[in-house]
């Protein structure tokens, strides 16, 4: 209240009533907010909550509608020098208080980082159809097609070099981001299928055999002509290798062959 009373004798809040002391127009406080966000991304002031919002996320959530840095840090897990830098950036919006020197950032705008998801690198083979050591090596390309997040340290793994890699975790993000760019795409650029669609049909199929063009020419006895054709027009689901190269799953090329045939 002493703080309150120090804006109010500063006139930095101004009454709803000259007649009622202590109450103030919410647009006031709202101009009050604006006004304390850094001149060098003063476009930005317009993006602050304003207090009725403010006042609702209390109501709703029992949470403080203004954080101040150390809760910022500790729902993102970023550290003093990132926040006062990201700040000062803008790419987080926060405010000075009135009369003093200390920030506070609006509750909403505030996220904590999504979880970082990722698979073991015998899943993400297994997704993709590729051998282990391919799949390994797609850690290494420049970019890279695939990134790790770390290792499990609960999957058991002795000395070789093959039982280390049993341990590493594919990012979820680069390996759905790997499926976009190599899954067969359309006339207008646009995956047959999704990354999400993609998995699914693997453990659908039980992460069968992927068969080459030539491997389903000889086998099968189909012209490469059809075989190109129904990968093009998406009848038959198709990923293509970091080299171009087509791969489709073998129970996929059984049920086309088998209704060819009809």
């Amino acid at each position: 209240m002493s703080t309150i009373e120090k804006w109010r004798r500063r006139k930095c809040l101004v009454p709803d009533s000259h007649t009622v002391e202590g109450w103030y127009r919410l647009s006031t406080i709202d101009a009050y907010h604006r006004a304390g966000v850094d001149k060098k991304n003063a476009h930005q002031a317009d993006l602050l909550p304003d207090t009725h919002t403010l006042l609702k996320y209390a109501a709703e959530t029992g949470k403080p509608a203004l954080l101040v840095a150390s809760e910022v840090m500790r729902l993102t897990g970023i550290t003093p020098d990132v926040l006062y830098r990201s700040t000062q950036a803008g790419k987080i919006i926060g405010f000075k208080t009135p009369g003093g020197g200390k920030l506070l950032f609006p509750a909403t705008l505030i996220s904590p980082p999504e979880p970082i998801t990722g698979v073991s690198l015998q899943t993400a083979s297994n997704i993709l159809g590729l051998s282990y050591g391919a799949t390994a090596s797609l850690l290494d390309t420049d970019p890279p097609e695939l990134t790790d997040i770390g290792h499990d340290e609960s999957i058991d793994a002795v000395t070789s070099e093959g039982d280390k890699l049993a341990r590493v975790i594919i990012s979820d993000a680069s390996l759905d981001a790997y499926l976009e760019r190599h899954l067969q795409k359309d006339r207008d650029g646009k995956p047959f299928l999704t990354a999400a669609r993609w998995r699914m049909l693997r453990r659908a199929l039980r992460y069968d055999e992927l068969l080459t063009t030539q491997a389903i020419k000889h086998e099968f006895h189909v012209h490469g002509r059809a075989i190109r054709a129904a990968i093009t027009d998406g009848t038959l689901p198709c990923l293509r290798t970091v080299g171009g190269h087509a791969r489709v799953p073998r129970r996929s090329v059984e049920h086309w062959h088998s209704t060819r045939n009809r």
